[in-house]
C-alpha cells in the first residue's frame, strides 16, 4: 500500500490535486490488474468503457491502496480511535463522483462504499441525526446524472463522445460515423467543444 508522504493536507486542500492523485492510482490499478475495456472502440460510435463489475474491482483496490493506507483522508486527525471526519468523507465523495464521470459510470452508494469503506448504514445514520445530507446527495446523483455531467468530464475524449452522442440522436440516420471528431487534432478540439449541438 502506498502512503502519501506528508501530502494528505495538500490533497484535502485542493480538489484538483486530490482528483488527479486518485485518478493516477486508478490508472495504476488498471495496469497492475491488467483490466481491459469491456467494449472495444468500433468505427462507428462506441467509446470503450468498463463494466460495473470491473469498476467495482478498481474501487475496492483504491480503498486498499488509498483510503486504508491513508486514514487521515477520512478520519479525524490525531484521534485515539478512528472516527470519521464528515467533511473529509464529503470531499471524498466529490472526488469519487469525478472519477465516475471520468470513466462514464453513474455513481451510487454501493460503489462509494466499495471505494472508501464508508457504509450505507453510516451514511443513513448521519442523515437521520442531521449530521450530513450526503446519503441523499448520492441518491440524487444516481438518479439525475446525465449528459450534462458527462460533458464536464475531465476526459476530453468522453466529452467529445457525449457531445457526438447528443448530435447523433438528432440525426435522422442513426449510423453516422463520429470517429472523425474523435480524431481531430488537439488544436481543433477546442473549436469542437464550443460548437452548439
Amino acid at each position: 500500500m502506498e502512503i502519501v508522504e506528508n501530502a494528505n493536507e495538500n490533497l484535502l486542500n485542493s480538489q484538483e490535486r486530490y482528483f488527479f492523485y486518485i485518478k493516477s492510482q486508478a490508472e495504476q490499478i488498471i495496469k497492475d490488474y491488467n483490466i481491459t475495456y469491456a467494449e472495444v472502440m468500433d468505427n462507428k460510435k462506441t467509446y470503450p468503457k468498463f463494466t460495473r463489475k470491473q469498476f467495482i474491482i478498481i474501487l475496492e483496490a483504491l480503498q486498499e491502496r488509498v483510503f486504508k493506507a491513508n486514514k487521515d483522508l477520512l478520519f479525524i486527525n490525531n484521534s485515539s480511535f478512528y472516527k470519521y471526519d464528515i467533511k473529509k468523507v464529503e470531499m471524498a465523495y466529490k472526488i469519487f463522483k469525478l472519477l465516475c464521470v471520468f470513466y462514464s459510470i453513474t455513481p451510487n452508494i454501493a460503489m462509494f462504499s466499495a471505494c472508501t469503506g464508508v457504509s450505507e448504514e453510516t451514511l443513513k445514520g448521519w442523515l437521520n441525526t442531521g449530521k450530513s445530507l450526503l446519503y441523499n446527495v448520492i441518491l440524487q446523483d444516481t438518479e439525475n446524472i446525465d449528459d450534462v455531467e458527462m460533458l464536464n468530464s475531465a476526459n476530453s475524449i468522453l466529452r467529445i463522445y457525449h457531445r457526438n452522442n447528443r448530435q447523433q440522436e438528432r440525426l435522422q440516420e442513426g449510423n453516422a460515423d463520429i470517429l472523425p471528431d474523435l480524431l481531430l487534432p488537439a488544436s481543433d478540439q477546442k473549436q469542437l467543444e464550443n460548437r452548439d449541438f
